[in-house]
C-alpha cells in the first residue's frame, strides 16, 4: 500500500499561520501579527479584530491585511465612496480557500465557520474583497448560508461608483492579465476592462489560449521565475504595462520581476485621488 504524499515544506509553512490556531502554530501567528502592528501602527487596529458595529459594507481583506500599500490604497478609496463601513481580516480570519486548494479540507472548513460567523456578527448588505481567491470563497459561504448579501470585487464598487473618482491616465498602454481564477467571476473581466478603458489608453487582450497561471501555488518550482519572466515580456513587446486583477498573481510576479511594468488598478485610482488632493 503507498503511503500518500507528503506535501512539501513550503506548503505546509504557507498554512501554518493561516487560520483559527491553537498551540504553536497559534504563537506564531501571534508573534506575526504582533511584529506587523509594531510596523504598521495605523493599521493596527484592523489586524485580527471582528467588526464590533454594523455598516452597509463590510470590507474583507483576509490575509492581504498584511500588505500595507494596497490595504492603505483600498481604505482611501472606500473613504471616498463614502459608505460607513467595517473591516474584518488577517490570519486568523483567513477564508480558507489556500487550504482546500492544498486538499486540507479540515482547516479550510475551520476557517470558513469562523469567516461565516464573524460575517453573521457585522450582517453587512455588501462585502468588498480586492482577493479574488476570498472573493471565490465569499461567494461559496453566500450560496450555502442563502445570505441576502452582495459579494463584489473592490474594482466591481469602484466601477459602480465610478463618477465619483477624478479622471485617472495610464501613460502607456494596458495589457489584461487574466488570472486562473478570474474563470470564476466573468463579470468581473469586463469591469476590469471597462475601468481600464476609461483611463485613455489602448487596452491589449491577449488570446485566451495564452498561459496566464503565476504559479503561485506552485512552491518552489524552479521553473516560475522563468515563466514568468517570459510573460511579462509581452507586455514589453506590445509596449505596455500588465493590469493584474488578482492580488495572488500581482504579488508573484512582483516577487520574482520587481522591475516589471505592473500595475494594480486600485492603486491607480488611490493615486488619481493623491492628484486631486495636490491639485490648486
Amino acid at each position: 500500500m503507498n503511503k500518500p504524499t507528503k506535501r512539501p515544506w513550503a506548503y505546509r509553512r504557507y498554512l501554518l499561520i493561516r487560520g483559527p490556531k491553537h498551540g504553536l502554530p497559534r504563537l506564531l501567528q501571534q508573534t506575526y501579527t504582533t511584529g506587523k502592528r509594531l510596523r504598521h501602527p495605523d493599521l493596527a487596529r484592523l489586524m485580527e479584530h471582528p467588526p464590533t458595529t454594523q455598516a452597509p459594507l463590510l470590507f474583507y481583506p483576509g490575509c492581504y491585511l498584511y500588505s500595507p500599500t494596497i490595504i492603505r490604497n483600498t481604505l482611501k478609496i472606500l473613504d471616498h465612496i463614502g459608505i460607513p463601513y467595517q473591516t474584518l481580516g488577517g490570519l486568523s480570519y483567513c477564508c480558507g480557500l489556500p487550504h482546500r486548494l492544498q486538499g486540507d479540507t479540515t482547516q479550510a472548513d475551520a476557517c470558513t465557520a469562523r469567516l461565516a460567523a464573524a460575517i453573521i456578527i457585522a450582517t453587512p448588505q455588501t462585502i468588498v474583497t480586492s482577493c479574488l481567491e476570498c472573493l471565490e470563497a465569499l461567494n461559496q459561504i453566500k450560496t450555502q448560508t442563502n445570505a441576502p448579501y452582495e459579494v463584489l470585487h473592490t474594482l466591481e464598487l469602484i466601477h459602480r461608483h465610478r463618477h465619483k473618482f477624478p479622471d485617472a491616465h495610464a501613460t502607456t498602454p494596458l495589457l489584461i492579465h487574466e488570472p486562473c481564477r478570474l474563470a470564476h467571476s466573468p463579470h468581473l473581466k469586463d469591469t476590469v476592462i471597462a475601468l481600464a478603458a476609461s483611463l485613455g489608453q489602448p487596452v491589449i487582450l491577449l488570446p485566451s489560449s495564452t498561459p496566464s497561471c503565476c504559479h503561485r501555488w506552485n512552491h518552489k518550482d524552479p521553473t516560475t521565475p522563468t515563466h514568468h519572466k517570459k510573460y511579462l515580456a509581452t507586455a514589453t513587446t506590445y509596449h505596455a504595462s500588465l493590469v493584474c486583477p488578482c492580488l495572488t498573481c500581482l504579488e508573484a510576479f512582483q516577487k520574482t520581476t520587481p522591475s516589471a511594468p505592473l500595475h494594480d488598478l486600485i492603486d491607480l485610482f488611490a493615486a488619481s485621488l493623491d492628484t486631486k488632493e495636490m491639485t490648486p
